[in-house]
């Protein structure tokens, strides 16, 4: 089953812009280029200022690992930008039916929600998930597909990841998981973070 990998960026506020069209023009068609790599949809993070998340589907970690991705991610201009970026990489195995695909071609995609909760391996944790959390989320007004995974061997920690798409604005969906946080705290102290980011409109979808 595919792999999927998500690059947070955050970008010194004066080279926003040029960091938007390097990887409009240049880093994305690149890579997309390369054997191995399916797709990839562009985020605008709203929790965090100047912040973007890009999600890739690979079809395996040698898809990553193949020197000239290396090669082509390390370009003259992408090295320039270099300095002005902090980026952090993660790695997830996909445990569910590919929504990725579904998600990404979507034209209503507006939001997507990444949960990552710390379970340890926790058999009633994942049981959790499975017959609650995720059922529950697929029963909110204007979800468009949930896909779940798990870290992978880089991560410091097992951990279970859904990435949740919808095509309601941020400012809506924020208020739909408030709500579920409220009601539901106990579950919601192994939560390790959740990134709630936009679809980037107007520009193309990597496929």
């Amino acid at each position: 089953m595919s792999l999927i990998y998500t690059v947070q960026t955050i970008v010194t506020p004066e080279y926003e812009e040029e960091f938007n069209v390097w990887q409009e023009t240049e880093h994305c068609p690149w890579l997309m280029t390369m054997p191995g790599y399916k797709r990839v949809l562009r985020l605008k993070d709203e929790t965090i200022p100047y912040c973007y998340v890009n999600v890739w589907q690979i079809e395996s970690m040698e898809a990553y690992r193949n020197p000239l991705r290396l090669a082509r991610a390390k370009t003259p201009w992408g090295n320039w930008l270099a300095p002005y970026r902090k980026k952090t990489t993660r790695f997830y195995q996909m445990d569910s039916h590919d929504e990725m695909q579904y998600l990404v071609e979507n034209p209503s995609l507006q939001t997507i929600v990444i949960d990552q909760f710390s379970v340890k391996c926790d058999p009633e944790w994942k049981q959790y998930l499975t017959a609650e959390y995720i059922p529950h989320l697929k029963a909110k007004k204007d979800i468009l597909g949930v896909q779940r995974c798990h870290t992978v061997q880089t991560e410091p920690e097992p951990a279970q990841v859904i990435f949740s798409g919808f095509s309601a604005s941020f400012q809506d969906v924020a208020a739909m998981f408030s709500d579920t946080e409220q009601k539901q705290k106990d579950f919601m102290t192994r939560k390790a973070y959740s990134v709630f980011s936009r679809r980037l409109h107007g520009e193309r979808v990597f496929l």
